[in-house]
């Protein structure tokens, strides 16, 4: 609360106060006391806890209005769970508004109650239905919302996506999620949710993404703007999309191996439009290209080859091996062509020096000779190569059913992604053994090996609450040093971080401590200590556990 210098010597200025005299609009305004991180800090964290301990206390609330509004007196209307009794027209009924297990509500009790805190009558019974959710399907989540633990609005947005269930499988999720439920950001709980959601019936989870993506699959193009641009909104199916990346990344690469120096996201939307005129684009597609060509926007070089084995980005904009050109990509043939079977023949394009334009090499193709050639075209020859992480637990394997997930695509079914794999060519690449790790190098440089196991180990920066995943830095926890001694750069001296955290803790007042490979602590400029893991973010405080548990990770 902001203190003022007055007559009550620095008395906390609340004007709800009766017994405080309120300056009027004649006498200069109180005077604030100097700010110190001390008080920001105190002001932040004691809001949030007060804004959590309301929000939470509404669900609460919602419940016990509930209950003071049971429907088992009254007749039944039509819902997912309950069968249809007959009821005079526009008289009140018993409604359902949460999930399978949950009781039955008197229908007009929602419309009061969202009245009494200023909202529709449909948000009033959308919030009678998570919050009974909770309650009855969720106990592990109702019970850390009446201990005020977590966001409200996470674990509705848990109750909403759980409704489909049955009570005993919304029960498995929230068994596998209640915990990391305020470790983590939104986005990457809300992969764990999903992936939940599948496991606890993979049958339903595969039968609902069919008819989910049979509805909503959709391109908008929007209005365009006073600058001539707009737009354009596609949701298709997730091996489409894939592709799609894939093709508009190699694109806008060879547009760069063309001389286009614009940024990369500035090519990918010119190649984006490239696919409007498909004879350009292939003709794009099919230009030979030198090997030494900077493709990669940003100062960062990469290969620029019109052929297959053109290195692009996956879904989630992460390397797929840009500079590895020895190694095979996923899509590439794993076996050299056989010189007695040399494959189909290369497309007989029309002769730049034939009669119809004597003395022009090098010319553009016109547009019917681009189809003409393209007729004569194997189409395996244009296809982009993506490399695709997919994370199989040993059941999944055996059964055929059960949860792959994927990176930057995050948890789809098994089923899903056998769809996914059917129309394509791949090649499979070994496994890389998490748990045995890698051999320390004495470089400072972190060889493609090392990054690639530290990729799959940590996808996600390791920065407290951090989102970030992708193209991410991998810092030495404890700095390089030329001279000090091998195997600095190991797999238990290297975080990921993103290009801010990196300068946070490298130049910024940040400190990080890494006692074992994938635990870090970090200590904030202000002294707060928070504990990085698998399971998330642990907040510690300023403690004196905090300290000591800092104190401990002390390096060697």
């Amino acid at each position: 609360m902001l203190q003022y210098s007055g007559p009550e010597g620095g008395r906390p200025f609340d004007p709800a106060d009766p017994g405080l005299d309120v300056p009027d609009d004649d006498e200069p305004p109180p005077q604030l006391l100097p700010l110190t991180p001390e008080i920001v800090v105190s002001q932040m964290t004691g809001g949030r806890r007060l804004r959590m301990a309301t929000e939470c206390n509404e669900l609460i609330s919602a419940t016990d209005w509930a209950d003071l509004h049971p429907g088992e007196t009254l007749p039944t209307r039509t819902t997912t769970f309950t069968t249809t009794q007959s009821v005079g027209p526009g008289a009140e009924r018993a409604v359902r508004l949460g999930g399978d297990g949950t009781p039955l509500v008197a229908e007009f009790a929602a419309a009061e109650l969202a009245a009494l805190v200023h909202s529709s009558s449909w948000a009033g019974a959308r919030l009678i239905g998570d919050a009974l959710d909770l309650r009855h399907r969720l106990p592990r989540l109702w019970s850390r919302i009446c201990e005020t633990e977590i966001e409200a609005w996470q674990a509705r947005r848990i109750a909403q996506a759980t409704r489909h269930l049955t009570k005993h499988e919304a029960g498995y999720v929230d068994a596998a999620i209640a915990d990391q439920v305020g470790r983590l950001p939104w986005g990457r709980l809300q992969a764990l949710v999903d992936a939940a959601i599948i496991e606890a019936n993979p049958e339903r989870a595969a039968q609902l993404a069919d008819l989910v993506g049979k509805a909503d699959k959709k391109v908008h193009v929007g209005q365009s703007d006073d600058h001539g641009l707009t737009t354009v909104y596609a949701r298709v199916d997730a091996a489409a999309g894939i592709w799609l990346d894939a093709i508009i990344d190699r694109l806008a690469d060879l547009l760069a191996a063309q001389g286009d120096e614009s940024s990369k996201d500035n090519r990918r939307a010119t190649a984006l439009g490239l696919l409007a005129h498909p004879a350009r684009a292939i003709q794009l597609l099919t230009t030979p290209v030198g090997t030494d060509g900077e493709t990669c926007a940003d100062g960062e070089a990469g290969p620029a080859t019109a052929g297959p084995d053109t290195h692009g980005t996956d879904s989630a904009g992460t390397d797929s091996g840009a500079g590895d050109d020895d190694e095979p990509g996923l899509f590439d043939d794993p076996e050299p062509p056989d010189p007695g079977h040399p494959g189909p023949p290369e497309p007989d394009l029309p002769d730049p020096d034939g009669p119809e334009h004597p003395g022009t090499p090098g010319r553009p193709l016109t547009e019917a000779e681009i189809i003409a050639a393209v007729r004569r075209l194997d189409p395996d020859k244009l296809r982009p190569r993506v490399l695709l992480n997919l994370h199989l637990a040993e059941q999944t394997v055996r059964t055929g059913t059960g949860v792959a997930r994927t990176d930057g695509l995050g948890p789809q079914s098994a089923d899903t992604v056998r769809a996914w794999l059917g129309d394509c060519t791949i090649l499979l690449r070994p496994v890389i053994d998490l748990p045995a790790g890698l051999t320390p190098v004495d470089a400072y440089e972190i060889p493609q090996a090392m990054r690639d196991h530290m990729q799959l180990r940590q996808p996600v920066s390791s920065f407290p609450f951090a989102a970030s995943r992708g193209r991410l830095d991998l810092d030495h926890t404890i700095p390089y040093r030329a001279g000090c001694g091998p195997g600095q750069t190991r797999i238990a001296n290297l975080a990921p971080l993103s290009r801010l955290e990196h300068r946070l803790v490298t130049h910024g007042d940040w400190s990080r401590r890494q006692p074992e490979p994938g635990t870090l602590l970090f200590r904030a400029p202000h002294g707060h200590i928070y504990l990085v893991d698998h399971n998330g973010t642990h907040p510690l405080g300023t403690s004196t556990f905090a300290q000591a548990v800092w104190n401990t990770a002390t390096p060697e």
